[in-house]
């Protein structure tokens, strides 16, 4: 059993920008509750034999996330200031259950199993309410483009008696997902002529459910006069983006408690907008079933110093989805709901071949070339929508999306240390066909025209190829103390060449950092082990946009994490883990960094204490 509860929070700070003025800017306070809680539990019967045995297990999970969002978004050119709070809890409950077991059959070895997995994530009655106040007359000054400052000569940005009520939307929101999946595996010996083999071969089937039932609701006016004074809360950030030395005052917005209790005892007067309503609530509902049923024969065997490893996998996949398609009329008006269906199938057959040559008892040199798939996320596949009308966003879902298909050459050498550690060093090349990206582009017409869509969608064929290096060694040999010391580290470096609809080829594969690098120095001896972390990634494009200056990029990222146990006697240590010391920033920007799109802060967090493994050991 597990119980975990923190508290936690972010400073976030969106920037939205015409060419290279800045139109808008977003401060987001977060605040965060958590608890987990888990039950699992493992029985198994072991035969006779000491090899055939059955299980049966168990894991039931329950996470629950209090979010309060905190949103001043300032409109530096319509002169606009908008408040909205984000009031939502969100559980999420795991049931999975499994049975399997290893038998003898003869000289072979047959392993089998079987098992469900249901999910659920509710969000009941999330809530948002949005105040909006005119007339600001701002000035803002980029001299600091990731720090833009700004003043509002009128008073009114915090005059909050001044902001009038936009709109609460209410959701309830429901998506579950099932799963039942059985695989076999026979594992047979032979011999090849004199060189004794493994014959291997099974199979799986996965057969998974997944549908989302949201219920929105949005109240656009109100019978009478109503202020963010009505439902003002009393919370205030004073540490808000402390790297800006206090430049930046997210501000009160509605409080949770006193605006749901101003909504239940006023809502005879609050005006629904019964349009919006079930637009926003038809185009989030989905359903969708995806089958995947596989086999695989493969084989294992020696001659001399080589090992091969041919084998082939064979995947059939087969998907049926619903959801619905909202329909306006020209005006731009609610229409009507009108259900879609679609399906999918496909037959996939994957060979592959790993070589292993033993130069000597420490060095390898491993080899092999594959073929493999990557589906699409099967909610992608529904035509639904998702209608941020605040931020003026749209998601959307892709019913035509292909699966991405790859090709894999791989090259690795490897040397074992007589002391504890390896050396590797490799090659790699893979060429992708259809792979998918996240695209951004602005509606062009419709009821939603101007808005920026982000679609999943099919690229071309893209290439990528590189190195990669990693030590993973323990300096046994050093004197005394020093011989507790370690040290990891790896490097990889990627180039790619995609090609991206509307671009043709010669682009970063979308997803993909050209530098990741990890290193680590460790230590262990006298009761004491710990570790210090720095783990770095280069910038890769996270959406692409209608050309490569719209493109939203992720910043690169060099993170430093600690870790460190004490033994105290027998099964029990003393833990501290710190994630983040130096506040690193979750960063993106929108095609240069001359325009940062998004900042999130969520300063340095950890774990302090003692760690059980055997309770009863003390009293045994």
């Amino acid at each position: 059993g597990s119980y975990f509860k923190t508290n936690r929070g972010s400073d976030n700070i969106e920037f939205g920008w015409d060419d290279n003025d800045l139109e808008e800017l977003e401060l987001r306070d977060y605040t965060v509750n958590r608890k987990r809680m888990g039950i699992t539990g493992t029985l198994e019967y072991l035969f006779d034999d000491e090899v055939s045995r059955f299980y049966l297990q168990g894991i039931w999970n329950e996470y629950s996330d209090q979010e309060f969002r905190r949103r001043a978004t300032l409109a530096f050119l319509d002169g606009e200031a908008e408040r909205e709070l984000k009031d939502r809890l969100e559980t999420q409950t795991i049931l999975s259950l499994a049975a399997g077991g290893t038998h003898l059959l003869g000289n072979a070895t047959v392993d089998y199993r079987a098992g469900y997995s249901s999910a659920e994530e509710e969000e009941p009655k999330a809530r948002y309410p949005v105040f909006v106040t005119e007339d600001l007359d701002f000035n803002v000054d980029l001299s600091d483009r990731d720090r833009p400052r700004y003043t509002e000569s009128t008073g009114g940005l915090t005059n909050y008696g001044a902001y009038e009520f936009d709109e609460y939307e209410l959701n309830d929101n429901l998506t579950t997902d099932t799963d039942f999946n059985a695989s076999v595996d026979l594992s047979l010996p032979f011999r090849l002529g004199s060189t004794p083999a493994t014959l291997k071969l099974g199979g799986k089937a996965r057969l998974k459910t997944k549908d989302r039932v949201n219920k929105v609701t949005i109240y656009d006016g109100y019978d009478g006069d109503l202020y963010l004074t009505d439902m003002l809360g009393s919370f205030v950030d004073n540490d808000f983006y402390l790297d800006c030395n206090g430049c930046y005052d997210v501000g009160r917005v509605a409080g949770a408690g006193e605006s749901w209790r101003f909504f239940q005892a006023n809502q005879g007067l609050f005006e629904l907008d019964s349009d919006g309503t079930r637009e926003d609530s038809n185009a989030e509902n989905f359903e969708a079933d995806e089958n995947v049923f596989a086999g695989y024969v493969m084989s294992t065997f020696d001659s001399g110093d080589w090992r091969f490893l041919p084998g082939v996998r064979v995947e059939y996949t087969d998907m049926d989805y619903q959801g619905n398609a909202v329909i306006f009329n020209e005006d731009g008006d609610y229409e009507a709901t009108q259900p879609t269906t679609g399906d999918n199938s496909y037959l996939h057959v994957l060979p592959g071949l790993n070589v292993r040559y033993r130069l000597d008892d420490r060095t390898n040199v491993r080899a092999a070339v594959t073929r493999s798939l990557a589906r699409p996320n099967y909610w992608d596949l529904v035509p639904y929508q998702l209608v941020n009308r605040e931020d003026e966003e749209l998601e959307l879902g892709n019913q035509d999306l292909d699966v991405t298909s790859a090709t894999n050459v791989d090259v690795l050498f490897e040397r074992y240390f007589q002391s504890i550690g390896v050396v590797t060093g490799g090659v790699f090349y893979k060429q992708l066909t259809d792979y998918v990206y996240n695209s951004i582009y602005d509606l062009s017409s419709g009821p939603y025209a101007g808005y920026e869509a982000v679609q999943p969608v099919n690229g071309g064929d893209a290439r990528l190829w590189g190195f990669e290096m990693a030590l993973n060694q323990q300096l046994t040999f050093l004197p005394g103390a020093l011989s507790g010391l370690g040290v990891y580290a790896n490097y990889t470096w990627t180039d790619s060449d995609a090609e991206i609809i509307g671009r043709g080829s010669g682009n970063r594969l979308p997803g993909q950092a050209e530098h990741t690098a990890n290193f680590a120095v460790s230590y262990e001896k006298y009761g004491f082990s710990g570790r210090l972390a720095w783990n770095y990634f280069g910038e890769y494009i996270d959406e692409v946009g209608e050309d490569a200056a719209e493109d939203r990029i992720h910043d690169d990222h060099l993170q430093l994490d600690l870790s460190a146990a004490y033994s105290l006697g027998r099964n029990a240590q003393l833990f501290l883990e710190v994630i983040n010391v130096t506040d690193e920033c979750f960063c993106f920007y929108r095609g240069d960094k001359e325009r940062p799109e998004q900042q999130e802060w969520y300063s340095r967090w950890g774990h302090l204490g003692i760690k059980v493994t055997d309770p009863l050991a003390y009293w045994r």
